[in-house]
């Protein structure tokens, strides 16, 4: 089944923008998290001295708090590191900005200066424990080549606050006096900033990720939900409420994933091709399974509605997921050099005696499949453990409980705008451009499940 639905010039555009800029989706919430909290943060930072003094403090006491704050600042991030790796992401996030508004409130209350050191063990917790967990953020959200830039925009956006917040805190602290706009004004809206974050980190998930599938293609460990746990909902988190289950289950907010390679530089696989196919084929994909959560949504609660017509809706369900999840594994797989290697170039050797016998029963699997449609999945059988190269014949047809490790689109939208009705000379094409490094992750991550 083809997916025709056309992508408009401005999501085109859009799509080129996130590309480059490596705004995938967790990486610009966890770098709008670091401006808004920075912007909150700097309104009164360079003012604490004043503060300081203004509440009795001499000054061999104003430059040890100084002090105090770069000491924590360097011890912090490794708790704040160890904390991202056992907790999750999502979790460290929500402790850190947690411990910074207990810290705040500290120095909204402070009665002398000595609490504000006190105030200060906790509002490290966000500048310094925090920081670790955001470039592990970008590191998993991102391929390798595209990481620079994701930790470019994060440090920018970083010290972006720098420079406009303490204008508007000096203007505030210069008309109310330095206690009263630090304790009216300037703390109370970063307290207020940081709760507002906390919800927002607990309504958008940030660093969850949930690995789209459909029950008979069963790809439960598809693109970066492979790489960590936190791609997966949290039981302990799950609400009692059946309505904002189901909410959660038709939300129907599924964005594309820019492609993490460069399509002009594939050998034999012109860039026009590879935009023609994540744009309308895979762009497509990600819109009608939008449109049918939604509708899905709506008709749950119709009771009176005939269960062969909410039967239907729930198999485009299951063709539109498919689509999405192999179209993500499939350019995923893509813009690398063609060196299988570590891991699953062992699995390869043990299960097909070398990569040669593997190849050449790769494309056989794969030209059975020209001038039809089909996917052909390099993949574990999840209830056997056992390895092969699976043909499927549509988005649902897929070995149950199989765990990809290396996905090829079969249908004539991947090729023919390049090859015609040449299928074979397509794939040789494709297997000249497998990033066998994701592959190879993959197959990693299948060895501690």
């Amino acid at each position: 089944m083809h997916e025709s639905a056309t992508i408009d010039q401005p999501s085109a555009w859009r799509g080129k923008v996130i590309d480059y800029l490596s705004l995938e989706r967790n990486v610009s919430i966890a770098a709008a998290a670091v401006f808004i909290l920075g912007l909150g943060e700097e309104l009164w930072k360079k003012f604490v001295p004043k503060y300081l003094e203004a509440l009795g403090a001499s000054m061999p006491i104003i430059g040890l708090y100084g002090t105090a704050q770069d000491f924590l600042d360097a011890i912090y991030q490794y708790p704040g590191g160890w904390l991202a790796d056992h907790l999750g992401r999502r979790w460290a996030f929500l402790t850190f900005v947690a411990l910074a508004t207990g810290g705040y409130l500290v120095y909204l209350l402070s009665p002398s200066w000595p609490f504000l050191f006190v105030g200060l063990a906790l509002v490290m917790a966000w500048q310094s424990m925090a920081s670790p967990a955001t470039f592990a953020v970008i590191g998993d959200a991102l391929p390798r080549e595209r990481r620079a830039m994701g930790f470019t925009l994060q440090s920018i956006l970083e010290r972006l606050p720098i420079v406009i917040a303490p204008i508007a805190g000096g203007a505030l602290i210069v008309a109310l006096g330095v206690v009263k706009g630090v304790h009216t004004r300037v703390l109370r809206s970063n307290c207020v900033s940081k709760e507002n974050m906390m919800k927002q980190i607990s309504r958008r998930e940030v660093i969850s990720r949930v690995a789209g599938s459909g029950a008979a293609v069963a790809l439960t460990l598809s693109g970066s939900s492979l790489v960590n746990g936190d791609g997966l909902v949290d039981p302990n988190v799950q609400s009692a409420n059946a309505e904002q289950v189901a909410a959660r289950a038709f939300r129907g907010q599924h964005q594309p994933r820019p492609l993490s390679f460069d399509p002009a530089k594939l050998k034999g696989l012109s860039e026009k091709l590879i935009r023609s196919h994540w744009e309308n084929n895979y762009g497509g994909a990600v819109k009608a399974l939008n449109a049918v959560e939604q509708r899905l949504a709506a008709m749950v609660k119709e009771k009176d509605l005939p269960a062969y017509v909410y039967g239907g809706l729930k198999r485009e369900e299951l063709v539109r997921s498919g689509s999405v999840v192999l179209h993500e594994l499939y350019f995923g797989n893509l813009g690398g050099e063609p060196k299988p290697g570590g891991r699953v170039l062992d699995v390869i050797k043990q299960w097909f005696g070398s990569y040669e016998q593997w190849e050449d029963e790769f494309k056989k699997t794969a030209n059975a499949l020209g001038g039809g449609s089909g996917w052909v999945v390099f993949a574990q059988n999840g209830h056997t453990g056992e390895f092969h190269n699976y043909w499927a014949w549509d988005h649902m047809h897929n070995v149950p409980m199989g765990r990809p490790l290396l996905v090829l689109d079969m249908y004539e939208h991947a090729y023919h705008m390049d090859y015609g009705a040449a299928a074979a000379k397509y794939v040789d094409a494709f297997l000249l451009n497998v990033n066998w490094e994701e592959v190879n992750r993959r197959a990693e991550v299948l060895s501690k499940v």
